[in-house]
């Protein structure tokens, strides 16, 4: 099972591909688990029209398949929800190189 959640582009540096587009993050293997987070291996599916050399969609949905693609990596700062995370994006096969930060705000 897997957690999708939208994204924006915050017009980091290396991103821009993102930028004024909707991303879709998917985390295999997230859903449900709140006790055991570390490193996940991720990817994003992005609106608009991409450089990959193939398509790639969510599993069993062909209408998301989309050129505009790439790896993630989400690595939470601790096992138990809620924590922080960092988000490392790549193009297509390329690994992560882009990072941002997501903070835990509790109230």
């Amino acid at each position: 099972s897997s957690v999708a959640s939208t994204c924006r582009s915050a017009g980091t540096k290396g991103i821009s591909l993102l930028d004024a587009y909707g991303a879709l993050l998917v985390i295999p293997g997230l859903a449900g688990n709140l006790e055991n987070r570390g490193v996940h291996d991720a990817y994003w599916l992005g609106s608009g029209s991409g450089d990959c050399p193939a398509f790639l969609a969510l599993p069993g949905d062909e209408q998301t398949a989309t050129t505009n693609w790439g790896r993630a990596i989400v690595s939470f700062d601790s096992p138990a929800f809620p924590t922080s995370f960092t988000l490392q994006l790549g193009w297509c096969f390329e690994d992560p190189r882009e990072s941002m930060r997501a903070k835990a705000v509790t109230r």
